[in-house]
């Protein structure tokens, strides 16, 4: 089988797309189904890795981009456990309200996700205008090499037989 390099690019790119599942869900507030202005509420984003057997590999360095749909209904808190960016790269504080974050959690296991592995992790935002809204998520993630490609594996061998005589 033969590989060309620049198609692992594509693989990457392809495989976070379609072996990898982000799901926001259990949205928690005081009166559903209905948010009033001022009101606190919670929700969860759920990153599923695909299978061994469905060709699943480990990603490293996990990254969360949350973000609302309109601004003026919705600030999404940023979490404390972690650092986050705004949009443009500038670093945001814990517990800024705001309409988009990436956030790198604290801790390996959560900026790690093994083959088969679903994560969980658990948001806070509040209502500040009336409208329609949506809480939209995706991760941003490198595949491990390390697991990926073998490190010091040796190649194929060959050698030369000669007589040596005096």
């Amino acid at each position: 089988m033969t590989i060309q390099l620049p198609d692992l690019r594509q693989a990457v790119i392809a495989y976070l797309n379609t072996k990898v599942t982000v799901d926001v869900l259990d949205f928690q507030v005081s009166n559903p189904p209905f948010l009033k202005v001022g009101e606190p509420f919670s929700f969860t984003v759920r990153v599923a890795n695909a299978t061994t057997a469905n060709g699943g590999i480990a990603l490293t360095n996990v990254r969360y981009q949350v973000s609302t749909s309109n601004p003026e209904a919705v600030k999404i808190t940023v979490p404390t456990n972690g650092s986050a960016i705004d949009r443009h790269g500038h670093p945001l504080s814990a517990s800024d309200s705001v309409d988009f974050f990436e956030f790198n959690p604290a801790g390996e296991d959560v900026s790690y996700l093994r083959r088969d592995e679903t994560d969980l992790l658990a948001f806070n935002a509040r209502a500040v205008g009336a409208g329609s809204c949506s809480i939209r998520a995706r991760i941003l993630a490198d595949p491990d090499i390390n697991e990926l490609f073998p490190r010091n594996f040796p190649s194929a061998k060959d050698s030369l037989s000669f007589s040596v005589i005096s």
